[in-house]
């Protein structure tokens, strides 16, 4: 394999945008966010189950296209709470030559409706108690390669731990 996506997986409200911002500043990967891609796709956003499907699909042509051109990547804007969306991130990524590291924020479900609850910037406007609550509900258990991080320590010490967890499993080098 020559190279590596990174799949950031959590509950809203664990830390995953805060967390690939600072990988993005240690590592060479390149951004793709669903958020993002979803809001730039539906200005007018209702966050339909089709709206969240089409910037999914989205997101794994632009991770397919990273690859292609030889980009490592970082996934953020995805909770990853059911298997298929990671196992078709794996696939997309292996066809290419590349590997998927996934990054587990382990978060308590209290902890991420106060997190939501107290930050209402979030590029995505959906996101409020009800909807940890529903991710949750539906999350399937991370896969066994999962890099486990704590997500309630102070969030210095989780994107501190992400950014060693990443050097050591890709030996990738850190940009600063």
């Amino acid at each position: 394999m020559s190279g590596y996506v990174v799949a950031l997986i959590g509950l809203p409200g664990s830390g995953k945008s805060t967390v690939a911002r600072s990988l993005l500043q240690r590592f060479d990967l390149h951004e793709v966010n669903r958020d993002v891609i979803r809001a730039a796709m539906f200005p007018r956003c209702t966050f339909s189950t089709s709206e969240k499907a089409a910037a999914e699909d989205a997101v794994m042509s632009a991770v397919e296209t990273n690859c292609r051109a030889g980009k490592n990547s970082i996934v953020d804007g995805m909770t990853f709470s059911g298997s298929a969306s990671l196992d078709r991130l794996k696939r997309v990524s292996e066809s290419c030559g590349y590997r998927v590291v996934p990054i587990w924020l382990d978060c308590p479900v209290l902890v991420a409706c106060r997190r939501v609850s107290d930050n209402r910037s979030h590029t995505a406007a959906d996101r409020d108690a009800n909807l940890v609550t529903e991710v949750a509900e539906r999350f399937d258990p991370p896969p066994a390669d999962a890099i486990r991080l704590d997500a309630t320590e102070p969030i210095s010490l989780v994107c501190a731990a992400s950014a060693r967890a990443l050097q050591s499993s890709t030996a990738a080098s850190p940009v600063n």
